[in-house]
């Protein structure tokens, strides 16, 4: 703890831009602070907090002249106790009904209401089944023991706050599991300064919530790029063969589990890569056996051979229109890691150990952290692999080859429906991104709420199949002439069809039923928008940083646009 605290004040000390984090608690946080600061600090978000007094949390959120709402936090840290829940006082049981869950929907709502009310991203730990259960060991057989209500109430928080686009939630009682129940308690400590945690489960804590906290604040990676020998199967299978490597039975099961994982990943929208040193011939012999459960069609992309894994990671991020910042790189030679590290900084790494059966401790990382996904990210891993069947070379020339893809576009208002993917959108887009205005769910919630701004998103489809929602924008209506184009990406899988000038012909065309004749924007260059660049500056761009009045833009002639909202 000792070293925490110091490092602590050399952070607070430091002149940092910090988000503001108010924690309000049903114990006494002071020694949980330093812990969740530090955590915060090493994934690239440093803090500055606000404690709210002890069990305090409802009218620290309801108030509006309480030390939350003056403290105008961009985080509302909210950590109750079911112990702290009952009518009775401390550690009563809570009589009949629903138990524990009323008490805590009623913390629950204070929080979102808060939440809502100041602007701030809500992130609720649930709280942990009680250690205390009278009945013992006869407590799992009781529908109506204290596991069992505290359960129902839990679940019953889950779903309220899963109601509200961008609520981040924790689970305590994964706390306690990864550090066992009788270490996770401070009997003493709790009777002495209301502190019933032990000093090493707030350490896991605070990392498990900054983890948590980082999700709203910096994009997921999007891509994994995996080695074959060593991280899919046991053995080279340049020396022992296809036939030959080990995926069990025995130790080598565990590389079957982790190609199962990989799988779940692919299922949530992550693109699996595959970069190794090998024959082709040898790697998707392999790939083809009938006891592998990752096969090559789950890949987006590979590149085998022997040119250097820094290289062929670089080709696979261009191949797939993704920045090495979206990149997870997997591998169990340390010397390919550590090369890795020191040619592309940008690629997040993790190394499989060398004991294939210890590979969940290593993926546990906040680099493969994701947000719950959206129907388009499950959808992405089954388009990626269909554009590589593409081919593009029957066709005359450009004009000629977009004829022929039958595009097809909806436009419409942004519904509440559509707030997580709008944040996913402006989050994540790179290439076709006029400013690159990072909003998160909390901030498109607004946006769509607001008289003062139209938001707009478009699906788009085409022969090879339908794409779902790929792009977004937001236009300001303050002034009482000109519409200002605040928003505008289109995902880099849906570029060169001509969708961004469709987006462009109906900005300007919801502008005018406004009653606003020009759309206004300002181009921000970044490294990845080339794109967005070349496009903005065909249609009246001066330059970055420079606003200016967008041309007329027609409807391409190659594609439909249908608008959802009828006009």
């Amino acid at each position: 703890m000792t070293s925490v605290t110091a490092r602590w004040r050399e952070l607070q000390a430091a002149d940092r831009d910090a988000v503001r984090v108010t924690v309000l608690a049903a114990f006494t946080v002071d020694t949980f602070v330093p812990h969740l600061g530090v955590a915060l600090a090493e994934l690239g978000v440093p803090a500055a907090f606000t404690v709210g007094p002890y069990n305090q949390i409802v009218r620290e959120c309801v108030a509006r002249d309480s030390m939350t709402s003056r403290s105008a936090p961009d985080i509302l840290l909210v950590w109750p106790r079911l112990e702290e829940l009952s009518p009775a006082g401390r550690h009563a049981p809570v009589p009949g009904g629903d138990g524990w869950s009323g008490p805590l929907l009623d913390v629950v709502e204070a929080a979102l209401q808060a939440g809502t009310r100041l602007g701030a991203q809500v992130l609720f730990v649930l709280p942990a089944i009680p250690e205390v259960q009278p009945l013992g060991a006869g407590d799992a057989s009781d529908p109506h023991g204290v596991s069992a209500r505290a359960t129902a109430a839990r679940e019953a928080a889950r779903a309220k706050l899963a109601e509200i686009p961008g609520t981040l939630v924790c689970d305590a009682d994964d706390f306690v599991r990864a550090v066992g129940g009788r270490a996770a308690y401070d009997a003493r400590l709790e009777k002495i300064a209301r502190i019933p945690y032990s000093a090493r489960l707030l350490s896991v804590a605070a990392a498990a919530i900054a983890r948590t906290a980082r999700l709203a604040r910096q994009p997921a990676r999007k891509v994994i790029v995996l080695d074959a020998d060593g991280t899919l199967w046991g053995g080279a299978v340049g020396e022992v063969g296809a036939d030959g490597v080990d995926v069990g039975p025995g130790p080598g099961e565990a590389f079957l589990d982790f190609q199962s994982y990989l799988l779940e990943l692919r299922e949530a929208g992550v693109l699996l890569a595959l970069c190794s040193k090998n024959t082709e011939a040898d790697v998707w012999a392999a790939l083809a056996r009938s006891d592998m459960r990752l096969r090559r069609e789950h890949l987006s992309a590979a590149r085998v051979g022997w040119e250097s894994k820094p290289d062929s990671v670089a080709e696979i991020t261009a191949e797939l229109g993704v920045g090495l910042d979206a990149v997870v790189f997997v591998d169990d030679n340390p010397a390919e890691i550590a090369q890795m590290g020191a040619v592309l900084p940008e690629v997040a790494t993790v190394r499989m150990p060398e004991d294939p059966v210890h590979w969940r401790a290593a993926v546990d990382v906040a680099a493969l952290d994701r947000p719950p996904p959206t129907e388009d990210d499950r959808l992405r891993p089954a388009r990626v692999v269909e554009a590589r069947r593409r081919d593009r070379g029957q066709a005359a020339d450009e004009q000629q080859w977009l004829a022929t893809l039958d595009v097809r576009v909806r436009s419409r208002t942004a519904l509440p429906s559509d707030v997580r993917r709008l944040a996913q959108l402006a989050m994540k887009t790179n290439q076709m991104n006029l400013n690159h205005r990072r909003l998160s769910e909390r901030d498109v919630a607004a946006i769509c709420a607001s008289d003062e701004h139209r938001a707009l998103v478009f699906d788009a489809a085409d022969r090879f199949g339908d794409y779902g929602t790929v792009g977004a924008l937001v236009l300001s209506l303050t002034a009482a002439d000109t519409a200002e184009l605040d928003l505008f990406v289109l995902s880099c899988r849906a570029l060169g069809r001509g969708i961004e000038h469709a987006m462009l012909a109906r900005a300007q065309a919801v502008a005018a039923l406004t009653g606003r004749s020009r759309v206004s924007a300002v181009l921000e260059e970044h490294d990845r928008n080339e794109p967005a660049r070349l496009l903005f500056r065909d249609r009246g761009s001066p330059g970055p940083g420079e606003r200016f009045v967008l041309a007329p833009t027609g409807m391409p002639t190659h594609l439909s646009l249908v608008d959802d909202d009828g006009r």
